[in-house]
């Protein structure tokens, strides 16, 4: 890798700082969840978007250790750009005065990141997130799961079509 071979981005034409284009073009569709998962068409919807939203959540977590881990604890990682498409690293030193050894911290950190996207987008992770979440099932929610006072888990679209069995369907936040 050569500096000219690091990208960088700064908001509305300001400062540039070291970046990794982290915007996914490809994601698993809704049908394939549908067959899956013997579910509607609204349900595997929202069950894509439990899991794209999900691994995004667990992925920006992940990028912030990875960019102290790699370049120290002075380090902040942020997105950037309207849908927050890019990875910004701030508090590095200007990429014209990185030596190969900065250069290669800075490969090994953008090939770590642009390989987790890529597990994390591929169809096999995907449905193991929507099985093990429960998200194929009709009323999911993106935290689906609640513990009860005896130390068990219980789904929450079971919890509401038990409720919607008891009667109590009209209550019942779809």
């Amino acid at each position: 890798m050569k500096k000219l071979d690091v990208e960088t981005h700064g908001e509305h034409y300001g400062k540039q700082y070291p970046a990794i284009n982290v915007k996914v073009y490809h994601y698993p569709s809704y049908d394939i969840v549908i067959e899956k998962f013997k579910c509607s068409k609204e349900t595997a919807e929202r069950a894509i978007t439990f899991a794209y939203e999900s691994a995004q959540e667990i992925f920006w977590d992940d990028v912030e250790s990875w960019a102290k881990e790699v370049f120290g604890g002075h380090v902040e990682a942020y997105a950037q750009g309207r849908s927050g498409g890019w990875l910004v690293v701030h508090n590095l030193d200007p990429i014209e005065s990185w030596d190969a050894i900065m250069l290669t911290k800075w490969a090994s950190f953008e090939k770590r990141v642009k390989d987790d996207i890529k597990c994390r987008c591929e169809l096999s992770y995907v449905l193991e997130e929507i099985e093990s979440n429960e998200w194929y099932k009709d009323g999911s929610e993106a935290y689906n799961f609640v513990d009860t006072k005896e130390g068990s888990h219980k789904c929450i679209a079971d919890l509401k079509q038990e409720a919607i069995k008891q009667g109590f369907g009209s209550i019942i936040r779809k």
